[in-house]
């Protein structure tokens, strides 16, 4: 099968020559076959990934079960990463989003962790081939930790450091930085050489929400590691009993300036409610229901550990000011309820349709539309083909007694 890559190249998996490349990465792909529109050495570092994503994903060479944890519920998941990802857009050439499709800005110098004394540190990072890449991923594969020398350097594309631009004096500096700093270089490296799209879901069956993992999980400085955030009270943030008196503090304010009557207001300490793309909610509304059999007034939930999460994956943030925005939000919802029209429900189910036809693919959208319509005849066929036999000998009985 032929995939587009990032570049604009084509690769056929399966056909063509082996893969003979050293390192962890040689160890992956031992006994895939591609071939490509350009020499694979000369192929960019990214487009690499690709195929191994989608080699894994086709399960063309093996893809080892890793564990990762919910974010909202906590739940242990086994995962292979490869095996969500959607071919759709590499297969049918849809590798035009805005987005997803960004081209990483190697002119620019990015800002890291301080690695001397300054304040902050910035690096510039240069774009890689297969070919130029060759030395780090031998280095990763001789030792963990690894060894950063001037050929690792250049290997990573590492080509001015503070405005140093000599390959030795920085593997030297790279050597001796903390251990945050060399994960923030580690993720530059990444956002520069693995493409947004090879960040997949895996949904959670216990709460449905989705968790996004990098794909294919190893990667050259990092290895394979565990995605496997901390627990909601690890993450420094107030406690529950702080965050509903803010809550209500905030309510009160709310109903008062939108001339509301007061909602049934819940704080949720546990696992978030999802919408329908699997996001963690950090609020959501339900409407009245008094025809019930236990009738229900209208109620506002907010979830305490998607705040919580925030704080953990962004830093200290104004608690306040999120509250307040997302009491408002529901807020809406109810007005518009009230109303019999809800466009911001409406407006919100058609962005996250938009955002899995950037994932998926037109094309794909259309064909997987054409499979869904086949499959509903073909479940109406078989759940009334006795129907359809019965009426057909009556047509045939009927023909015949009017022949005579």
């Amino acid at each position: 099968m032929r995939f587009h890559l990032p570049s604009g190249a084509w690769v056929e998996l399966g056909a063509g020559s082996p893969v003979e490349l050293p390192g962890l990465l040689g160890d992956e792909l031992r006994g895939l076959r591609v071939r490509t529109s350009v020499p694979l050495l000369e192929l960019p570092l990214s487009d690499l990934h690709v195929i191994r994503a989608l080699a894994m994903r086709l399960e063309l060479v093996d893809e080892p079960e890793a564990t990762i944890r919910c974010s909202n519920c906590q739940r242990e998941l086994g995962v292979r990463a490869c095996s969500t990802l959607e071919l759709g857009p590499f297969s049918d050439g849809e590798l035009d989003d805005e987005e997803l499709d960004a081209p990483f800005d190697h002119l620019r110098a990015h800002a890291v962790p301080p690695l001397g004394d300054a304040e902050e540190s910035t690096l510039r990072l240069a774009a890689r081939t297969v070919g130029e890449a060759l030395p780090l991923w031998a280095a990763v594969s001789a030792s963990r930790p690894l060894r950063i020398t001037s050929k690792v350097v250049r290997g990573m594309g590492v080509v001015e450091l503070d405005g140093e631009t000599n390959p030795k004096r920085i593997a030297r500096a790279l050597a001796r930085c903390s251990d945050q700093a060399f994960d923030a270089i580690a993720t530059l490296f990444e956002d520069a050489h693995y493409p947004p799209r090879l960040d997949v879901p895996h949904v959670c069956p216990s709460c449905g929400v989705t968790e996004w993992v990098p794909a294919p999980l190893s990667r050259e400085l990092r290895g394979e590691h565990l995605h496997s955030p901390p627990a909601p009270d690890d993450t420094g943030f107030i406690s529950v009993d702080e965050f509903e008196a803010v809550v209500r503090q905030e309510a009160q304010r709310a109903y008062g300036e939108l001339g509301v009557r007061a909602i049934d207001l819940a704080v949720i300490e546990g696992p978030a409610e999802v919408d329908d793309a699997g996001e963690p909610l950090l609020g959501c509304y339900r409407p009245p229901d008094p025809e019930g059999l236990v009738p229900r007034p209208a109620e506002i939930r907010i979830f305490y550990r998607t705040f919580a999460n925030i704080a953990r994956d962004e830093g200290p943030y104004d608690v306040e000011a999120e509250v307040r925005e997302t009491l408002r939000h529901e807020i809406e919802h109810h007005l518009g309820f009230l109303s019999g029209d809800d466009p911001l429900d409406e407006q919100e189910h058609a962005e996250i349709q938009r955002e899995a036809a950037r994932r998926v693919g037109k094309h794909e959208i259309q064909r997987r539309a054409a499979r869904g319509v086949a499959a509903e005849v073909r479940g109406f066929f078989a759940r009334t083909w006795l129907v359809w036999v019965i009426v057909a000998l009556a047509t045939l009985l009927a023909a015949l007694a009017e022949s005579r």
